[in-house]
């Protein structure tokens, strides 16, 4: 049985999220713009999609709301805060699946080879190079992180 944890969101009191991705407004209350005290539910906070993909949800401090990815939330809530020069690795590659067994933070390389492995890299979907060849693995020429054509290659050591 997979349990739901829960931790509040780093540096906003007023927010929980879970390892499961999901994000709660923690009952609490607060000054309107006009000073009248409001007094906010605990609830569940509706996630949006990105045009990425990506899901995201608006938190409001300070009478400012900003727009958080859910992923780096929960990231940040159970593992700590992002290093210098990581990213969030999505390990299954599913943009909209953030529960904490599914992530990692780690470095632009090991995200990117996550792309290729899960058939999501931009390059590695390619069937055919600009010319039209079809990149069958006899026709690749073997170079890190990239797909060239060898018969294009070919071509060009003649001209």
């Amino acid at each position: 049985m997979d349990i739901e944890i829960w931790r509040f969101v780093h540096g906003n009191p007023h927010y929980l999220v879970s390892s499961h991705g999901r994000v709660q407004t923690v009952a609490h209350t607060t000054r309107g713009k006009d000073g009248r005290v409001l007094r906010i539910p605990e609830r569940d906070k509706k996630l949006s999609v990105d045009v990425k993909g990506y899901q995201i949800v608006g938190l409001t401090k300070d009478g400012r709301t900003f727009r958080r990815y859910v992923h780096h939330l929960v990231l940040e809530a159970f593992v700590g805060l992002r290093g210098k020069g990581q990213e969030c690795r999505h390990l299954d590659g599913d943009p909209l699946n953030n529960r904490l067994d599914n992530l990692a933070w780690g470095s632009v390389s090991e995200n990117a080879l996550d792309r290729v492995r899960h058939g999501t890299h931009h390059q590695a979907s390619k069937t055919h190079c600009k010319r039209n060849h079809e990149l069958t693995p006899d026709n690749l020429l073997p170079r890190q992180g990239r797909r060239d054509c060898r018969i294009c290659a070919r071509e060009r050591a003649m001209a």
